[in-house]
């Protein structure tokens, strides 16, 4: 496993995550591109990886973010649930992403 990466299971359902201010990101065709300031890192998502990444506004639980993309791509939570919390495990381990803990609306 590489340094960056985490288990998914480090990211519950009921875990409340936002976009990291030290981040400038801008979607292009779809699809979001992002870099962070101080780690003077790059990361671009396709448009799935891009649907979560607007959505992790601190607002949403990962329950919440799955439900919906699920609901929107007509397949079962099961099939789109691993995916998700992989992928925000990542953003996670990259500082691209925080917790926003509390209840909606907290920072």
């Amino acid at each position: 496993m590489r340094s960056e990466e985490r288990n998914p299971a480090e990211v519950p359902p009921e875990g409340r995550y936002r976009r990291n201010p030290r981040v400038a990101r801008q979607v292009l065709g779809g699809r979001a591109v992002v870099l962070h300031y101080e780690g003077g890192r790059m990361a671009g998502f396709n448009e799935t990886g891009t649907r979560v990444w607007e959505r992790l506004d601190g607002n949403r639980t990962i329950a919440e973010i799955i439900d919906e993309l699920a609901r929107e791509d007509g397949v079962p939570v099961s099939e789109v649930a691993p995916a998700v919390r992989g992928f925000v495990a990542e953003l996670l381990a990259r500082d691209l992403v925080v917790e926003a803990g509390g209840a909606p609306g907290g920072r």
